[in-house]
């Protein structure tokens, strides 16, 4: 019951995501720097410039402007890869779309080498079309002149392969 207060005022709001999360981190490593520079230097306001990511992570938090921090977000994700990509040697996401190579520790981690592997793999099949549906059939190479029967209407049909 004591937590309940808290859901209640939450709902309906974007919460929380790596956009805030990195920018709850660069508000407490600018404190830490602007405090040592501040200490050199003699500027007693210098560290307040530090609560300007705070205040925009909590900003975000309780939006409810959820489509627009949701592509805020997005865009984060997308600059994110590329200089995760950059630091680590590989290429890891087109910059126009976020999506591509969203999921990098999982079976679909390259996306190009799934692509050559599917193109080999290809390679051993022709395609036609029944000339009775449209449908678009795989038949394998090198095998001469064969009857293709769509699996769809039936027709049979020969073609060389």
């Amino acid at each position: 019951m004591r937590m309940n207060w808290f859901q209640r005022i939450m709902y309906g709001r974007y919460g929380n995501d790596l956009l805030n999360v990195s920018l709850l981190g660069l508000s407490i490593l600018l404190s830490v720097i602007l405090r040592i520079i501040a200490a050199f230097t003699h500027l007693p306001w210098l560290p307040l410039f530090s609560y300007l990511p705070l205040f925009f992570c909590i900003y975000r938090m309780f939006s409810k402007n959820i489509s627009r921090r949701s592509a805020e977000n997005q865009a984060f994700l997308g600059f994110f890869r590329r200089v995760k990509g950059f630091f680590t040697g590989k290429r890891q996401g087109n910059p126009g779309n976020p999506y591509y190579g969203a999921y990098q520790n999982n079976s679909y981690s390259n996306p190009a080498a799934s692509r050559s592997a599917k193109v080999k793999k290809e390679k051993g099949y022709k395609y036609y079309r029944c000339p009775g549906c449209n449908l678009h059939l795989r038949v394998p190479k090198g095998k001469g002149k064969i009857c293709i029967t769509c699996p769809k209407c039936r027709r049979e049909f020969i073609k060389k392969t």
